[in-house]
């Protein structure tokens, strides 16, 4: 497989996991030490149960996310994936400020 085939199949699994509601929120919250899933929950209000459970299950999917029993203060937790997926939100998030 050539670079610019990988570049492809990089691109569509980031758009993959990307195009889902909730899915930056619930890294940036996860990624700024909020890893429990009460915290999850009521940092967005709008974000219900099910629609949570289905984001962490997708996100574990990616292995965006992991989820430790043996940390019970932060369960859930940033995998590499996920790591570099916070910086492309905080990255689009300053490009978008400029121009506001």
């Amino acid at each position: 497989m050539d670079n610019d085939q990988m570049k492809k199949i990089g691109f569509e699994r980031v758009q993959e996991v990307m195009k889902h509601r909730w899915v930056p929120e619930i890294l940036m919250c996860i990624g700024s030490g909020k890893g429990r899933y009460s915290e999850i929950l009521s940092k967005y209000p709008f974000l219900s149960k099910t629609e949570l459970n289905r984001k962490l299950a997708l996100l574990k999917k990616y292995r965006v996310i992991d989820k430790s029993d043996k940390h019970m203060h932060h369960p859930y937790r940033l995998m590499d994936f996920g790591e570099d997926l916070l910086k492309l939100i905080e990255f689009i998030g300053e490009v978008g400020s400029k121009y506001v």
